[in-house]
């Protein structure tokens, strides 16, 4: 049944529109990659992001999860641990890989540098 002005009337449990459902299965399956009972906030693994706002959590130093807030493409410096890793940047909208990558890092500064977005993009970030 539609509304007096000719619009679909919203018939989603809670009321929660398509595009709100869409949205809530990207966090979903994001939050399912991660070690949420590990999981914290990580004021001390990212040491510059020039043009950007990032906001990090990590997990017992294997696992992080970076929200970068921006425009263009952003620089982060992090402070990692040794090992081998891999970098997934996800499209916040759409859930989907927007690049990947795996490095060996000696420990210490390492830079990342984002593709192109716009607004924002998460970051995953998982030693193997």
């Amino acid at each position: 049944m539609g509304h007096e002005d000719g619009t679909a009337k919203n018939e989603a449990p809670g009321g929660g529109s398509p595009a709100l459902r869409t949205q809530l299965g990207v966090l979903r399956r994001f939050l399912e990659a991660l070690d949420l009972v590990a999981l914290g906030p990580d004021g001390a693994v990212v040491r510059a992001a020039p043009g950007a706002h990032v906001t990090a959590a990590s997990a017992r130093s294997r696992q992080y999860a970076f929200y970068v807030r921006g425009d263009g493409d952003t620089a982060l410096g992090l402070e990692l641990p040794a090992g081998e890793w891999r970098v997934e940047w996800r499209d916040t909208r759409t859930g989907g890989r927007v690049h990947t990558q795996t490095f060996d890092h000696g420990g210490g500064r390492r830079e990342l540098r984002s593709p192109k977005y716009e607004g924002d993009i998460a970051l995953l970030l998982a030693r193997d």
